[in-house]
């Protein structure tokens, strides 16, 4: 079975209340668990089965191409006090872009520029209160950008992505291309992928516009190098553990395995092995 466990912090719906005897019958009868997140390996493991993480992850490991391009534009973006930010997503209620525009309002000395990619149904009344908010010239609406080339034209030169809602995939794509990112939690995939000062900044819950501007002002004092340091951090932790390459593998690996069809070399598929197989809870520390 595979599947997120449980969304921490959120309240089951009716409709997964009612069906909650149907859910615990499937997972004391899987022969498995397949979890996407280290959360989701942590809900699994009290019953007993062999469990396994395969991350969640909607892109590919990257091509020597594109690893040069990213380390070549982190090594370009400098370490200047005026600091490029960028949100991807959709422009609605639930992804709480209006409490960055409020953050981007009360930071200090040079204000950030705030490069939007995305469409929704927020998008003019989000216009109209940055205009309002004195950020006319502050923040840049791009709209849906759906074209790779058109896009990397805008991250390339962004120094760190800011998610005011409760993360998402977007994570992936800005830590791919070198942009730590400040988040909220949602499912508990940000948790693998956000290794907080590392690659970026992670925030329980919803973040506030105080949480926010409180984490872009503590990268906006980072040096330089710390910042560049940081960068390449992201981009590693999705080119070498967190892409679909690995994930396809995980499937793979842990389907034969419980199967009883995987020898102890590995591989048979050709995938590549887990670096953690099965899935073991961290220990505490001391």
């Amino acid at each position: 079975m595979w599947g997120l466990g449980q969304i921490p912090e959120k309240r089951s719906s009716v409709l997964r209340r009612w069906l909650r005897p149907v859910i615990k019958w499937f997972y004391k009868n899987a022969a498995g668990f397949i979890g996407y997140s280290r959360h989701a390996c942590a809900v699994y493991e009290p019953y007993g089965k062999p469990t396994y993480l395969a991350s969640n992850a909607v892109l590919p490991a990257p091509s020597d191409d594109q690893r040069a391009l990213v380390d070549a534009a982190i090594r370009s973006r400098g370490g200047g006090s005026v600091l490029d930010l960028v949100y991807i997503g959709a422009l609605t209620p639930q992804k709480h872009v209006a409490k960055l525009l409020a953050a981007l309002t009360a930071i200090p000395g040079p204000r950030p520029r705030l490069h939007v990619i995305g469409e929704g149904s927020e998008e003019a009344r989000l216009r109209t209160l940055a205009r309002q908010s004195g950020l006319e010239r502050s923040v840049i609406f791009h709209g849906a950008l759906y074209d790779d080339a058109a896009k990397w034209e805008v991250l390339r030169g962004c120094d760190l992505g800011v998610l005011p809602g409760r993360g998402g995939l977007a994570i992936q794509e800005l830590m791919f291309y070198g942009i730590p990112v400040i988040s909220g939690v949602a499912d508990g995939t940000e948790r693998d992928m956000i290794d907080p000062r590392r690659t970026g900044f992670l925030i329980d819950g919803v973040p506030t516009p105080d949480d926010l501007r409180r984490e872009i002002l503590r990268f906006r004092d980072l040096s330089a190098s710390e910042r560049a340091t940081m960068a390449r951090a992201a981009a590693a932790a999705m080119w070498n553990e967190i892409n679909v390459d690995r994930m396809a593998g995980a499937f793979v690996e842990a389907i034969l395995t419980t199967l009883g069809q995987q020898g102890s070399s590995g591989t048979r598929s050709g995938w590549p092995a887990l670096s953690r197989r099965p899935w073991q809870p961290p220990h505490e520390q001391p």
